[in-house]
């Protein structure tokens, strides 16, 4: 009986062994894009992996494995997808602008990634261009580079230049997270130059000048608030910081207060009302919401809605 006994306790013990030795698993399961400049060309390890070694496939989302093409597309012993360097004449929708996914298979089984896309960007022509701007004397003023939505997603403005000058964010003038270029207490002599953004493409590396705008300078007149920047939506990861812009013109200078879902912001110290808007330090997954920025001065009043989404880690 008792001889029974351990040969049977030992044999739980093997599979509880093999189990341990035997594992699959995901590497990076967050993994659902990759974009990168064709004539750069990308390697995508597989998300997966496993003990003992693991048998590594990649797969087209239509569940045809896919096959090297010479010089375009090769699949490494490591399981490692592999897209060379190549010319815009080479783009092919299949290859470069698709969905993959792979497997990962050993004794104990098989697992598949979710789907990743895989995406070439090719060097296209593209201009961005400033609006000239109007602003009374001790308001704001407020110059936006406008990049064309063919590129958007990938093209960022690095700085701003008044004439040839690069201008460093200061006391009047402020770059903010989004680009924006704001002129506190608008002086006459700020009329006297040209504005001009420089944008660089994430991919490509490409920079590019914008063309010079001006700002009118005015007298000042009793006015009510007008929103020059805001936003509509706002996404970021948790732990993250995020600045949500509310800047208005009147005279005299608007007031502002901010709400979230119709709640005036209790004072917290993650929470900070600057001169380009709301900051948000450290963000948690209960900051998503509908936040509301309220702008009034003696004259009127206004108000600006967005929405911001926190997404968990």
């Amino acid at each position: 009986m008792w001889i029974l006994a351990i040969i049977f306790f030992q044999s739980i013990l093997n599979v509880f062994s093999e189990d341990l030795r035997s594992s699959l698993y995901f590497v990076n399961a967050s993994l659902q894009e990759v974009v990168f400049a064709i004539n750069k060309g990308t390697m995508v390890p597989c998300p997966a992996a496993g003990i003992p070694p693991v048998m590594l496939r990649w797969y087209l989302a239509t569940g045809e494995e896919i096959y090297d093409v010479p010089g375009i597309r090769h699949v490494h012993s490591n399981g490692t997808l592999q897209i060379f360097p190549s010319s815009p004449a080479s783009f092919s929708n299949l290859i470069h602008d698709n969905t993959y996914y792979c497997t990962a298979e050993n004794p104990s089984g098989k697992i598949r990634s979710q789907d990743v896309h895989i995406k070439a960007v090719l060097r296209e022509p593209y201009s961005i261009r400033v609006e000239d701007q109007k602003a009374m004397r001790g308001d704001v003023a407020v110059f936006k580079c406008i990049i064309p939505a063919s590129v958007v997603a990938y093209v960022t403005v690095v700085s701003w230049e008044k004439d040839t000058v690069s201008l460093v964010s200061g006391l009047r003038f402020i770059i903010t997270s989004t680009g924006a270029l704001y002129i506190l207490d608008v002086q006459n002599e700020d009329g006297l130059y040209n504005y001009r953004c420089v944008t660089k493409h994430k991919y490509t590396e490409e920079t590019r000048l914008s063309n010079g705008a001006r700002l009118f300078v005015s007298d000042p007149v009793n006015s009510k608030p007008t929103i020059l920047d805001g936003f509509d939506h706002r996404e970021t990861m948790a732990s993250q910081k995020v600045e949500l812009p509310c800047k208005a013109s009147g005279h005299p200078s608007p007031k502002y207060r901010w709400l979230k879902d119709k709640i005036p912001l209790e004072p917290d110290s993650r929470f900070q009302q600057t001169n380009t808007g709301l900051l948000i330090e450290n963000t948690r997954p209960t900051d998503t919401g509908s936040y509301m920025c309220e702008v009034w001065n003696h004259y009127g009043s206004t108000e600006l809605v967005g929405h911001l989404n926190v997404k968990r880690k």
